[in-house]
């Protein structure tokens, strides 16, 4: 993945991990956007009519029809010299961003009445 990022490509990462516990981002996104002097991005959606695996991380699949919210925040820059507290700092953005994003996302659902 990083040699992709390097070469001009995006790449989406769940920062909660493969195996969560959810909504608890990890140290692997911040050290490749680290490594990579690539911004963070986060990004949260919701859809008035879904399905939610029955998944560690309950995804989310919108139905056909639904109403639906996409939301961005700032993205996040890790300096390539950081260390320790500065990384976990990162970390505590992203985790704090994605939450935050989720929670407007639904309301924004919420909100359109579907």
């Amino acid at each position: 993945m990083g040699e992709r990022l390097e070469r001009g490509y995006n790449i989406a990462l769940t920062p909660d991990g493969p195996r969560g516990p959810r909504e608890q981002a990890q140290k692997g996104v911040i050290r490749m956007a680290q490594m990579t002097n690539t911004p963070i991005i986060p990004v949260s959606y919701d859809a008035s009519r879904k399905r939610c695996l029955k998944s560690w991380d309950r995804f989310i699949l919108p139905l056909p029809f639904s109403k639906f919210h996409l939301a961005f925040a700032q993205p996040i820059i890790v300096p390539p010299d950081a260390q320790g507290p500065e990384l976990e700092k990162a970390r505590q953005e992203l985790e704090r961003a994605l939450i935050d994003l989720g929670k407007l996302c639904q309301q924004q659902v919420d909100a359109s009445g579907n």
